[in-house]
């Protein structure tokens, strides 16, 4: 399995996203973008500060619309990465640390942003404007998100796993064991909507998954144990894991029960995912993005 790596200085890279073409970084020194795949890296948002002001911290896109998560706002583009707008949010200012996109955002517009301490926030204007919708949330502290469906939606804290049914606007905790918690990712299966498979990342206690919208949970034997399961990503060859030094893929039609090892970077951490066809991009922690063929 070949793999390109590039470097983008020594900043923590958080999240990556692709939008018309390019590939685009969130990094601790700004937002950046790649026409190349990777090969090459420029800073995106210029016009919105000087490189190293802006840490981003979250990634979502949707054909040339990209948005990115910062500390108090969201940077918005429409173009492509040509040009940023920044829609604020509340005060005092939240961090964004995750976004989602609805399933029908061509249609509704629609957009969820996670805060690391002050719930969820939410669009319907395609990231113009932003209210908090955190009613029945009773854990603010949020790590991820994922969209099924237009009202379908999972949220995961510090506490456990919360489930929107009408598309973010009131939530309800899950049976999800508080012991295994913090989680800080999750992924749907492809076909969610038959099978009904959310995979949820703990912070300590690996892989977890639900087949039953989040009724039941159960732990999925991994290769390794004891590692944070940072970011997950379907690939046409099954589900892609980002752990604290190992990145690993679950073949399809297994339910998750054989898994390779993909790669094992010592003293780094697998902090995002982003699947591409038959190419996986990986940031580690000391900044290199890596991109696999699989």
């Amino acid at each position: 399995m070949d793999a390109a790596q590039t470097t983008l200085e020594t900043m923590t890279t958080f999240a990556l996203a692709a939008a018309d073409g390019k590939l685009f970084a969130g990094r601790a020194g700004g937002l950046y973008r790649s026409p190349d795949a990777g090969a090459s890296w420029e800073y995106a948002s210029a016009q919105l500060g000087e490189e190293g002001t802006i840490a981003t911290t979250s990634l979502v896109a949707r054909g040339r619309d990209v948005f990115a998560g910062i500390n108090g706002g969201v940077l918005r583009s429409s173009d492509g990465g040509g040009t940023w707008f920044t829609a604020a949010l509340s005060n005092p200012p939240p961090l964004v640390v995750a976004m989602a996109l609805s399933p029908a955002y061509e249609d509704d517009g629609a957009l969820l942003a996670a805060s690391a301490e002050d719930g969820i926030f939410a669009s319907t204007d395609r990231g113009g404007t932003w209210r908090g919708w955190n009613f029945g949330l009773i854990d603010l502290n949020v790590n991820a998100l994922a969209w099924a469906t237009p009202a379908l939606a999972f949220a995961g804290t510090e506490s456990g796993i919360f489930r929107s049914r009408n598309g973010g606007r009131a939530w309800r905790a899950l049976p999800f064991p508080m012991d295994l918690a913090p989680v800080i990712s999750l992924q749907l299966s492809p076909d969610f909507e038959t099978d009904q498979t959310l995979y949820a990342g703990s912070e300590a206690h690996g892989l977890l998954v639900t087949r039953d919208g989040g009724e039941n949970w159960e732990a999925v034997s991994l290769p390794v144990e004891g590692e944070a399961v940072n970011a997950m990503a379907n690939t046409a060859q099954g589900l892609a894991l980002a752990l604290d030094e190992y990145l690993l893929l679950g073949r399809d039609g297994d339910g998750g029960a054989s898994w390779e090892t993909l790669r094992h970077f010592p003293g780094q951490a697998g902090l995002a995912l982003l699947a591409q066809g038959d190419h996986l991009h990986l940031a580690l922690s000391g900044g290199e993005v890596l991109t696999l063929d699989l």
